[in-house]
């Protein structure tokens, strides 16, 4: 512990030698050799919503940054949305591009963690930003399509969402899909409760409800018919929204009511459907192909894919056992204290690791493998760690406790690897901030930036 102090000096050079805003030394993120931090302001508005209200326990969930590259410079903008109340967004070195809220001020309709994509959804070279706003008076929001460079409304969808708010939750996953002809489709994941299909006019085209239903889906080509299929953990969709098959039987006896994530890996060259519950494997017909064994796990909360420069990806499993709660400024909250297995290709498991929900990955040293990138269990250090399980780097940040909004992304012109991307709040809460984290020794041998795959990225 001799050297804190010093670390936090070089922190603090490297952030008033950058030109960006700085707090006292004792609110700052440290460095270690090889790491630069860069920092601006953001907004730090909380607006309401239904369910977290202005909660303090939830201010991780208002900074939840999406990623676009808007314009022909290097680099990236970084995009806050926040439900229906305020969205922002920036350069690379915190320009503000262009902002909104609400004229009305009236709470979220929707979770401010829910996940908008970025993408061209009408072809047209410029990428759209998909939001939900209220239109005029109505009280339940509409999808709205904005120019993501501008922020200029450019389309509304024709009636406004029919959601269910079910168990008193409004969160939602928006992703991009393929479900027939030549434009891109809309799929709204509307948490525990149903999955509903849009065309590129923003038009609904069919409502399935789904017992079961958890955080994710993933849209992806199973049968390489050029449509998607759609893998919502406890059942796969074909793009008419008809159940190719349902295994939400593979709930009972896990003392589970829903899947987190369910992504899905190729390997060896057939596709493979995650299901959290019981950590099994299925195949693209819905059958038990493997399950972990000898594992004691209670609570899979996040299976993370470690993709590998040659050969097939990786799996972390990341299991919630806490029973214990902590104290973090001033409020007691659950622990999130976790065990992450990583199994290598064959899923065989290769170690494990202590740290915090909730996981995330990317390239950090730029070698085009993937890392996990985790809180530590001190809530003051970020964990980098290989496939293979062993820690690459522990980088001290501002103490917190939920990670959610935690992102990575080759936002930095000219990047060698991944960047890590967070928030930080002030003493007081007055101000909040956006964390650059860079690797300055990464290798140069990142994989190019996938717009997608990035719309369809969401952390749960």
């Amino acid at each position: 512990m001799t050297n804190c102090k010093a670390i936090a000096v070089f922190g603090f050079l490297l952030l008033a030698a950058s030109g960006l805003a700085a707090t006292p030394p004792d609110d700052e993120y440290a460095s270690k050799s090889g790491v630069r931090v860069r920092r601006f302001p953001i907004s730090p508005a909380t607006p309401h919503c239904a369910q977290m209200k202005t909660n303090r326990m939830y201010q991780h969930c208002w900074f939840f940054p999406r990623f676009g590259d808007v314009d022909a410079k290097p680099g990236l903008e970084l995009f806050y949305i926040k439900g229906t109340a305020e969205h922002t967004a920036y350069s690379h070195r915190g320009e503000l591009l262009w902002r909104w809220s609400d004229p009305k001020k009236r709470p979220s309709a929707v979770r401010v963690d829910t996940n908008v994509p970025i993408f061209d959804l009408d072809g047209d070279g410029r990428l759209d930003l998909i939001v939900f706003r209220h239109y005029q008076d109505e009280k339940a929001p509409r999808l709205c399509r904005l120019d993501a460079a501008t922020g200029k409304t450019l389309a509304w969808s024709p009636e406004p969402l029919s959601l269910s708010g079910k168990h008193g939750d409004t969160r939602l996953s928006l992703i991009p899909a393929r479900l027939g002809g030549k434009r891109w489709s809309l799929v709204l994941h509307d948490d525990y409760a149903q999955i509903i299909a849009f065309d590129a006019d923003l038009k609904r085209i069919w409502t399935r409800p789904i017992t079961g239903l958890g955080h994710t889906t993933e849209a992806v080509d199973l049968d390489r018919d050029g449509v998607d299929e759609l893998y919502c953990g406890v059942a796969l969709l074909d793009a008419a929204g008809k159940a190719v098959w349902n295994r939400s039987d593979l709930l009972k006896g896990t003392g589970e009511w829903h899947p987190d994530t369910n992504p899905i890996v190729m390997s060896k060259g057939a596709p493979r459907l995650f299901f959290g519950p019981g950590a099994r494997m299925l195949d693209a017909k819905g059958k038990i192909i493997w399950s972990l064994k000898g594992q004691r796990m209670t609570e899979v909360q996040s299976a993370r894919v470690l993709h590998r420069r040659d050969g097939d990806p990786s799996i972390v499993l990341t299991d919630l056992p806490a029973k214990r709660t902590l104290t973090w400024r001033g409020m007691r909250m659950r622990s999130i204290d976790s065990v992450s297995y990583f199994l290598d290709p064959d899923l065989q498991v290769v170690g494990r690791g202590a740290g915090c929900h909730v996981p995330i990955t990317g390239d950090w040293t730029g070698d085009g493998n993937d890392e996990l990138i985790l809180l530590d269990k001190d809530l003051r250090h970020l964990l980098v760690i290989g496939s293979d399980a062993k820690t690459i780097a522990r980088i001290p940040i501002q103490q917190r406790v939920y990670v959610s909004d935690i992102r990575t992304a080759p936002i930095l012109p000219g990047s060698k690897g991944d960047q890590i991307i967070m928030h930080q709040w002030s003493a007081d809460w007055r101000k909040a901030y956006c964390v650059i984290i860079e690797n300055t020794k990464a290798a140069g041998r990142l994989r190019k930036w996938d717009q997608i795959k990035s719309a369809r990225w969401t952390a749960y």
